[in-house]
Parts: structure tokens; C-alpha cells; sequence
């Protein structure tokens, strides 16, 4: 039964069914990436020593720089697979549009358009939200600084908007 209504739906529909799906995933992330901001913020805030990395004599006080390692880990990761996700609905959405043929509403195809931007945008916002916390919670005494900069472009041909991000991350160590 379930075979015989698959048939029924046309090539354009399940397109957009996956579509959907897909693009349900990455909202998911961005709503997983907003949980992740609004647990650790707040304690980045509260706590900067969980981050500072300080070394008194052999011992190490509080995390050693391991939450931030994490959280710089988990923020790279995400976010790499999210950008990736957000790539392939664009892609997806421009073979429909092409192989459509005036079978789907430019509306729509622009509709989807906007919201895998504007996920895109939110979770770009929460990342730099994450890095600007880290970064606050630091000690001024820095001796030995390295910048990592990841550029992330999304563009869309038929619509010709690219729109680049460019995240810089600042690891900070403190010599002694």
C-alpha cells in the first residue's frame, strides 16, 4: 500500500520531501548549537577560570584549558558538518529549479532558499556569540597568541548571491 502511493507522488515532490527532511536536520543543529550557547555562556561568564590555563608550580588550577578546548572542538565540528549540510540543500534546491522546468513555483524554491539562509545566518550568529565569550574570559596577560580563520562561502548561482563569513578563533596561552 505504502508502494502504490509512493508512485503516486510525483519526481518534483519527493525532491522537496527529502528537501524537507534534510532541511529539518539542520535546524535541529541550529536548535542543538542555541542549547549548547545558552549552557555554556552563561558559565564562561560566571566562571573564566574554567578556561584560563595556569600553572602553579606542578599542579594545575581548574580545567587547564581543557573546556575551552572542548567547546572550540565541538563549536569546529558542528559547525563544519552544518556548512556542509546547508551547501547540499542549496545545491539540491538549484537541480530542482533547473530540472523543474516551470513545474515549481519560483516562490517556493525561494522560499526554501531563505530559510536554509537564515539558519545558515543563526547559527554563524551563535558561533561568533561562543568565540566572543571564550575570548572574554581570558586573562589580559598574553604572551603567545594564534589565529585561526575559517572562511565559509555559500553561494547560490541562479539567484547570484554569495554571502562569505569569516570566523577568526584566538587561542591564547599564557608563558611563563
Amino acid at each position: 500500500m505504502v508502494h502504490n502511493s509512493s508512485k503516486s507522488i510525483s519526481v518534483s515532490d519527493r525532491a522537496f520531501v527529502e528537501f524537507c527532511r534534510c532541511l529539518y536536520q539542520a535546524k535541529a543543529v541550529v536548535r542543538e548549537l542555541e542549547s549548547f550557547s545558552n549552557s555554556v555562556c552563561p558559565i564562561l561568564n560566571s566562571h573564566p577560570e574554567l578556561i584560563q590555563k595556569e600553572e602553579k608550580g606542578e599542579m594545575t588550577r581548574f580545567g587547564n584549558g581543557l573546556l575551552l578546548e572542548q567547546v572550540n572542538k565541538y563549536l569546529n565540528t558542528t559547525f563544519r558538518k552544518f556548512t556542509r549540510l546547508c551547501r547540499i540543500l542549496m545545491v539540491v534546491l538549484t537541480q530542482i529549479e533547473t530540472s523543474s522546468a516551470g513545474k515549481v513555483k519560483k516562490e517556493r524554491i525561494d522560499s526554501f532558499r531563505v530559510e536554509v539562509w537564515e539558519e545558515w545566518k543563526t547559527a554563524t550568529s551563535i558561533k561568533q556569540r561562543l568565540i566572543h565569550f571564550t575570548q572574554q574570559s581570558k586573562k589580559d596577560k598574553t604572551v603567545y597568541t594564534t589565529t585561526t580563520t575559517t572562511m565559509t562561502t555559500l553561494d547560490d548561482p541562479p539567484s547570484t548571491t554569495t554571502t562569505t563569513t569569516t570566523t577568526t578563533t584566538t587561542t591564547t596561552t599564557t608563558l611563563r
